[in-house]
């Protein structure tokens, strides 16, 4: 793996790898269950903490992970600096700022234009000179969007993705 070319986004630092593993073997240690192949991880974290080896390929990184959803709270996964949750409540909070401050271009509803929805949860838009873009949120949130215009259904979806998030900057 060392002599392998990768770019910075598929790079993790040695050490930030060795944590995750061994949180994830410390995890696995304290619940028994049979969904994580324990001894591969346990090569895993031998191979980092004992080779030379100063990268690890995301897809490797990202299947542990997602193959351990049972065991761990993703959510609390970090970057050393952030958990998931604390950065998907900054977005929250962000997107609440744009849309209070483009209040006649911004929408919320509990419905998606079809009638359905995520059980529990609520969508939020703003329509951009170059489309829509939204975010779904959970209900527990609503609030943070009270000056927003609530609509019985949302507009239909325009089939932006989160690609498009720089819609927001045409604002």
């Amino acid at each position: 793996m060392a002599n392998n070319v990768m770019t910075s986004k598929e790079r993790y630092k040695k050490e930030e790898l060795i944590n995750i593993l061994k949180d994830i073997l410390d995890i696995k240690k304290s619940k028994s269950s049979d969904c994580l192949n324990y001894s591969e991880l346990e090569d895993i974290l031998y191979y980092l903490e004992n080779k030379d080896i100063q990268c690890f390929n995301v897809d490797n990184l990202n299947y542990i992970i997602s193959t351990s959803k049972d065991e761990i709270d993703i959510s609390l996964i970090s970057d050393g600096y952030h958990t998931f949750d604390e950065l998907y409540y900054h977005r929250m909070i962000l997107f609440a700022v744009i849309c209070k401050q483009n209040k006649e271009k911004a929408w919320k509803s509990k419905l998606h234009s079809d009638g359905t929805m995520f059980p529990n949860y609520f969508i939020v838009g703003i329509d951009t000179p170059d489309g829509q873009y939204s975010y779904h949120y959970h209900e527990q949130y609503w609030n943070y969007f009270n000056d927003i215009i609530e609509m019985l259904t949302a507009p239909p979806w325009d089939g932006h993705v989160s690609n498009n998030v720089n819609r927001l900057l045409k604002i």
